[in-house]
């Protein structure tokens, strides 16, 4: 079992754990089970990123009521005109993201 992002200090020690989905449907019970998976291996809070689905922004709950879950959608439909400007928007959005997470262990 191994995610598909994980942010960890110098030491190695876990920060964040995420799970990336590339469909546009909602989530699956399934996607909950492989994050909250994770996220108790880890020890740490963990999020679920999707692409933008125009859904309602974020959500968030508790795995086991100590570490957090949460669901996100970052920008892929943007109005990039080439390669570099589309990783930048996607970029920018992965930044947003982060920022609004306000765990201690990310401080």
């Amino acid at each position: 079992m191994r995610p598909d992002v994980l942010v960890a200090r110098e030491d190695g020690t876990p920060v964040l754990v995420a799970d990336a989905k590339w469909k546009t449907g909602s989530t699956s019970s399934g996607d909950i089970y492989q994050l909250s998976s994770y996220i108790l291996a880890l020890e740490t809070p963990g999020i679920l990123v999707y692409p933008e689905r125009g859904q309602q922004g974020e959500k968030k709950s508790q795995v086991m009521e100590e570490h957090s879950l949460r669901s996100v959608e970052l920008a892929t439909n943007t109005d990039a005109t080439t390669y570099d400007e589309y990783v930048a928007a996607l970029e920018a959005s992965a930044r947003r993201c982060l920022e609004t997470i306000e765990e201690p262990e990310l401080v």
